[in-house]
This record gives structure tokens, C-alpha cells and sequence, in this order.
């Protein structure tokens, strides 16, 4: 099991189903989770193992889903109720903001990633959602936000749980992840944010 709590498919490459099957419900106990019956290990076999190359298949359980992502196999316990579409305002950035769904805290200060500051008449406020083509800093071509997720590894179900910064209606930043580049707009101040979480490793 790897620091992440995943198993590396080629590691399980050209061995016997029984010993992949001792293999999977050793991972699943470690991880205090229930082991599925002889059943549910065989559709783990079947269709995440055994699945094409490219495929990100998922098998759902009770508490928790078994996931295939990148060559990689994951143990996911899905977060509940669903932020998708939520928005929260952040008045006073010199507070903490406090995320749900145990997603970490927001602070402001001298150490975190530096991002442009808002305007005056600008609202802070934290989304989960995004859609559109975007410049981030270190790609020089506008690329989908599928697609940034993508090259930057970002498994599909973490993507939704990562605080999206925007003044008004303007991304700035994936916190923790990629800053938004805008063409022609001129950034006059910075200030510096650190997203707290047990997600995505800070900066």
C-alpha cells in the first residue's frame, strides 16, 4: 500500500486471482473498512483489475468505493451531503474560513500560495464547481478544466472538494493547486492564502 493508501496495478500484474483477492481484503481491513464478500472481491477482479488500460472504473459498497485511477486503485469513502453546488462568502479574511464536510480550513497569511489580492468592491467567495477553458500559471495554452485536472493528477472525485477561490464571478485560483492566468489584466497587489487540508498537500 502506497502513502496515499492506493495499490499500484503493475503490482498486482500477472498474479493469481486468489492471491490478488488476499491482497485486496488485507488493503480494505487496513484501511477499517468492511471486507466485501467473495462476491464483491470478484467484481473488484473483474472490473477494476481486469479492466481496459485507460479505464477509470468505480464499484460502489456500502461505506466506501473502489476506485481505479491512472494505474493506481483507491479506497474512497464518498463525502456527504454534496457541495457541488455550494457557495460560501468569506467577509473577513483576516478569520479563518472553516470549510464542511471536514475539508480544512482557509487563512490568510504570510506563507501560503500568493495569488492577487481582491479589489474593494470585490466579494471573496469559495465554490466547488467550475466550468470553461482557462491559462494557468506554468501552461502557456487555454486548456477545458477537465482537462487541467487531468494533467495535473487530480483523481475525479477530489475534484469537487477543492476550495475554487473567485471575487464576483472571476476564478482566481484552485487552492493548493493552479492560480488562474488572465491575458492583458495587470495585477497590481498579492496577498497570500493557505489551504489547510488532508487532501491536496499544501504549498
Amino acid at each position: 500500500m502506497l502513502s496515499d493508501g492506493s495499490l499500484k496495478m503493475k503490482d498486482l500484474t500477472g498474479l493469481k486471482k486468489e492471491i490478488i483477492n488476499i491482497i485486496l481484503r488485507n488493503w480494505i481491513a487496513l484501511q477499517n473498512f468492511k471486507i466485501p464478500t467473495y462476491k464483491g472481491l470478484n467484481e473488484i477482479y473483474k472490473n477494476i483489475i481486469k479492466s481496459e488500460k485507460d479505464a477509470s472504473p468505480k464499484i460502489g459498497f456500502k461505506e466506501y468505493e473502489i476506485r481505479k485511477y491512472k494505474k493506481k486503485i483507491y479506497l474512497i469513502k464518498p463525502i456527504s451531503p454534496s457541495i457541488k453546488n455550494m457557495i460560501i462568502s468569506w467577509h473577513t479574511p483576516s478569520i479563518p474560513l472553516v470549510l464542511p464536510n471536514q475539508l480544512g480550513v482557509i487563512t490568510k497569511n504570510n506563507i501560503g500560495i500568493k495569488i492577487p489580492s481582491p479589489g474593494k468592491k470585490e466579494l471573496i467567495n469559495i465554490r466547488f464547481q467550475v466550468n470553461g477553458y482557462f491559462y494557468i500559471q506554468g501552461y502557456p495554452h487555454k486548456k477545458k478544466i477537465k482537462k487541467i485536472w487531468q494533467n495535473l493528477n487530480i483523481p475525479i472525485w477530489n475534484r469537487n472538494n477543492i476550495p475554487l477561490l473567485f471575487y464576483n464571478n472571476r476564478f482566481i485560483s484552485a487552492l493548493g493547486v493552479f492560480i488562474i492566468v488572465e491575458k492583458n489584466f495587470i495585477v497590481k497587489n498579492y496577498w497570500h492564502l493557505s489551504w489547510h487540508n488532508n487532501i491536496i498537500k499544501n504549498n
